[in-house]
């Protein structure tokens, strides 16, 4: 039941790449800084591993191959998100023996999508995107004491990347990004992407 939402939400995204420049022609596989402050059940969780989130994206890109050297254009494109996050927490419960214990740490794998509202501006030096994105995720959460549950959410975000091609097929994409769910996420990220769609 969970994933109905989500089912709608991609085809939601699908229908609107009919007006973006091409429809999910790239993939990123992302290293990033990560700063995120949840709250789980009352209980206030970060990230345990700032550096070590890996996540892997399907968007679309411009190839700078398609326009002058100097452009600027705006588009409206899909986007889908792959992520893991470790949490982790200082605060405690009494358990059944009357002693104080941890709350238990927190694994979550999150599937995002997005229709993203984009400034792209084409220079000599690199691309430059400023974007806006709204949509919704289903993300699974469990522990080592019995926890599994999965849920949807809406969710928003606001990044900026400048963007290089390194060859014809591969870039960097590099650039803050704010992300807004249950809780806030400030991210730094470094990504390596392929371009897969057509050449002219």
């Amino acid at each position: 039941m969970a994933l109905r939402p989500f089912a709608s939400l991609i085809f939601a995204l699908l229908a609107l790449s009919s007006i973006s420049c091409s429809l999910l022609n790239s993939g990123t596989a992302t290293v990033k800084y990560t700063e995120a402050d949840a709250t789980f059940n009352g209980v206030r969780y970060e990230n345990a591993e700032k550096l070590k989130d890996v996540s892997f994206t399907v968007k679309t890109i411009q190839h700078p191959s398609r326009y002058r050297l100097w452009n600027l254009n705006f588009r409206i494109n899909p986007s889908i998100h792959l992520d893991r996050t470790t949490f982790i927490t200082d605060e405690t419960f009494t358990n059944q023996q009357g002693e104080q214990e941890v709350y238990p740490t927190l694994y979550m794998t999150r599937l995002m999508g997005f229709a993203n509202f984009k400034a792209n501006m084409h220079t000599p030096i690199g691309g430059f995107v400023l974007a806006a994105g709204f949509g919704g995720s289903v993300y699974r959460l469990t522990d080592n004491a019995g926890l599994d549950t999965m849920k949807t959410r809406e969710v928003r975000k606001l990044d900026f990347a400048y963007v290089a091609f390194l060859s014809r097929r591969f870039f960097i994409h590099i650039g803050p990004r704010y992300i807004r769910e249950a809780y806030e996420q400030y991210i730094f990220a470094i990504r390596l992407g392929i371009f897969w769609d057509r050449l002219n």
